[in-house]
């Protein structure tokens, strides 16, 4: 997608050029499910994969994204 100029949104009729940015957050993005995929996994035959993969990217080992609280739940 990208603006018209008129203040509306159209799709572009060929991609976008990708950057090194665009790779990297793929990538983080497989991390977090692979994470989660792991979780649920019984023995959590990921793990260190993932550890290995998430050092080289210089990542934070727990990049799961948490949930914020909100104001007034758990009362």
């Amino acid at each position: 997608m990208h603006p018209t100029g008129t203040g509306g949104w159209e799709l572009r009729n060929k991609p976008r050029v990708s950057g090194l940015n665009d790779v990297i957050w793929t990538a983080v993005c497989l991390i977090q499910a692979g994470r989660i995929l792991d979780s649920i996994l019984a023995e959590q035959p990921l793990a260190a994969e993932l550890d290995q993969v998430t050092a080289h990217f210089g990542v934070p080992e727990d990049i799961v994204p948490r949930r914020r609280r909100r104001p007034g739940a758990g009362k």
